[in-house]
């Protein structure tokens, strides 16, 4: 039969071994805590988060938005503004930056005005003039409407739209046949010419 021998070294170095092992295992950096490429430092039995800037928070999950950007959350498939602060957006809470309305770009770093005019948006010869975030039609003669959209009827005319069961008359007229809205102009019966500008009797 072999015999066991005791040594005092070996159950030392054992020992050091599984507490090593043990402080690998139990270390409070092994979880990943830090967000957003922050660096994780244990302390005692807790971790310090060392965050790249401007990025900060205890777990680095606060983050500023950039220029022209806004924070929102998400709930229940609706997205909220969250209320304009120097806190950053709470990525702990789902919260996120995105574009304000009329910018695109990185909402991260910065975000630029979209020139809506490229796409002509103007109707009826308007011009279109792009502003920060938006744009401004200027519209010829009596025709109006944010995209110029709004046209009225001439003499011995009315506005309608079509339907499914054809040409319904529009009641109220007075704010112009709202081409937005596929309404436009023709002569009232038993008069020709026009629409947009005059109908004379047939």
């Amino acid at each position: 039969m072999m015999e066991v021998l005791f040594s005092p070294h070996l159950v030392l170095t054992l020992m050091a071994c599984a507490f090593v092992i043990h402080a690998a295992v139990d270390s409070p950096c092994d979880s990943q805590p830090c967000l957003n490429g922050g660096t994780c430092h244990p302390k005692s039995d807790s971790f310090h988060c060392v965050c790249p800037s401007p990025i900060f928070g205890p777990i680095c999950n606060r983050v500023p938005c950039g220029d022209n950007a806004k924070c929102v959350v998400e709930k229940r498939g609706v997205v909220y503004d969250m209320p304009r602060n120097n806190n950053g957006c709470n990525q702990k809470f789902h919260q996120y930056c995105v574009c304000e309305n009329g910018f695109e770009g990185d909402p991260y770093v910065n975000c630029t005005d979209i020139n809506e005019c490229n796409n002509q948006p103007c109707l009826n010869n308007g011009t279109c003039k792009n502003r920060d975030g938006s744009f401004k039609c200027m519209c010829p003669g009596a025709i109006w409407g944010p995209t110029c959209n709004r046209v009225p009827c001439g003499g011995n005319a009315k506005c309608v739209v079509e339907k499914k069961w054809g040409l319904e008359d529009r009641l109220i007229n007075n704010d112009g046949c709202n081409q937005k809205t596929h309404q436009f102009c023709i002569c009232e019966n038993g008069f020709e010419g026009n629409p947009y500008v005059n109908c004379t009797a047939q």
